[in-house]
Order: structure tokens, then C-alpha cells, then sequence
């Protein structure tokens, strides 16, 4: 796995945690589903969506810039295509996530290194305090959202135009929060220990230009100076 490709994926999947409980009346969840609280994009079945970036990653000693593709199928499958070149081109990164909610797979366009399921997940592992799904970083880009049958001691709340939602996912501890008439404006998922948070911003603009998907996400690790930041610049929908 390439130094920054797999950054980029940590990253994607990257706190605080305490808050107060959810108050107010409860989210619907009519038809046993989170779906209509996320972007369309999240359930879309009939049409493939595109999605173009610029991913900005501050770590520790040095800042990356680059550019980003995202695809989702109608199956809910998503491929996010990574380039990143210095200034004279002496140093590249091109490589390729393929993201399934239940496998991650890594394909290193420059150096010709495909990196499988197994493999990426026990990279992830050396990061994290505790176990990374690849549903995960299809959550987070708000491609998708968590089945209710898989949540457990579910509490949510609408209130004053926001909504909350906390709830056990997956043996960690998972909270959404967002306005009505958009979708999350904040992820977070910790250990069900308290020992690790990864969180994810959302920011909206106030036309459709993106048909409701989020114009910039940021992505962190609690108490670490990592930072991933993606500004998007166009979404398309693409009608099979």
C-alpha cells in the first residue's frame, strides 16, 4: 500500500466524544430505514453517481494536495480514484480504493501493486482502537448508511430543525447529527471504551447545485493532528 493512498483511506475513515443525550421527539424512521436523513446519493439504485474533488491532507510533517474521483454504482459499490503530483512531477501518486460493504481493496496505479481485502484491513488495523469495517468509509463519504437492524440501544431525537441519532454500531459507539431538510453535518464513531474517536464534518451549500450532497467533508482523528479535507466541485448523475 503507497504511503498516502493509504493515509488517504486512515483519513476517510477519521474526534470528541462526550455529549449529552438525544431530546426531543424521536427520528422517523419510517420504512426501517436512515436513508431519507442522508443525501440522495446515499440510496441512489437507478442511476450512478460521479463525483469530483480536491482532497487537501495535513499530516504531522508535511501537506498534501490532490485531486479525487468518487463512483458509485447502483449496487451501492464505490471506487475512489487518488492522483497526487509534486510540484515538477518528481514524486506521484496514483491509485485506485475499491469499496464494497464488506471488502476494501487497494490498486497502486504507479508502481502496478494491487493490495486485497485482507491485506488493507490489516493496514487499517495498525491504526486504529478498534476494528475498521469497509462499510465505514462509505458511511462516512454519505454513500450510504447503517442498516437499523444492525443498531442497538438506539436513541435519536428532532428537535428546533436538528436531529440526533446515538446508537451501538457494529461494537462501537456511532452519533449523527444533521438539520432538517439536509444530511449529517457530523459523524462520529468511537470505541465503545473511550479510548479512540473518528469524526467527519459536513458542510452544504444553500442551492442544489450538488442535488444535496455535501459541499466540503473533513475528516479527523481525535487528539491528532491528521486532517483530511475534500471540496467537491461537481456531482453528476449518470441514468443507466
Amino acid at each position: 500500500m503507497t504511503r498516502l493512498s493509504g493515509i488517504l483511506l486512515i483519513l476517510l475513515v477519521a474526534g470528541s466524544c462526550a455529549d449529552s443525550p438525544p431530546s426531543g421527539e424521536p427520528l422517523s424512521t419510517d420504512g426501517g430505514t436512515l436513508l431519507p436523513w442522508f443525501p440522495p446519493q446515499a440510496s441512489s439504485t437507478g442511476f450512478h453517481t460521479e463525483i469530483a474533488a480536491r482532497v487537501r491532507m495535513e499530516l504531522p510533517k508535511y501537506r498534501v494536495k490532490g485531486t479525487c474521483a468518487i463512483y458509485r454504482s447502483p449496487d451501492g459499490s464505490v471506487q475512489v480514484d487518488f492522483y497526487h503530483s509534486s510540484l515538477f512531477g518528481s514524486y506521484r501518486e496514483d491509485a485506485t480504493l475499491f469499496i464494497t460493504t464488506d471488502s476494501i481493496a487497494i490498486q497502486d496505479n504507479e508502481r502496478g501493486i494491487y493490495r486485497g481485502n485482507d491485506e488493507t484491513l490489516s493496514h487499517l488495523s495498525e491504526h486504529f482502537v478498534f476494528d475498521i469495517v469497509p462499510e465505514d468509509v462509505i458511511v462516512f463519504m454519505l454513500l450510504g448508511a447503517p442498516a437499523l437492524d444492525e443498531l442497538d440501544d438506539v436513541a435519536s431525537a428532532v428537535s428546533g430543525g436538528k436531529w440526533v441519532l446515538e446508537a451501538r454500531w457494529r461494537e462501537r459507539q456511532l452519533r449523527i447529527e444533521g438539520r432538517e431538510g439536509f444530511g449529517p453535518e457530523m459523524m462520529r464513531i468511537c470505541a465503545v471504551d473511550g479510548k479512540g474517536c473518528y469524526e467527519a464534518r459536513y458542510s452544504y451549500r444553500s442551492d442544489d447545485m450538488f442535488g444535496g450532497y455535501p459541499e466540503k467533508i473533513v475528516c479527523e482523528r481525535k487528539n491528532g493532528t491528521e486532517k483530511l479535507s475534500i471540496t467537491v466541485e461537481s456531482v453528476e448523475k449518470n441514468i443507466d
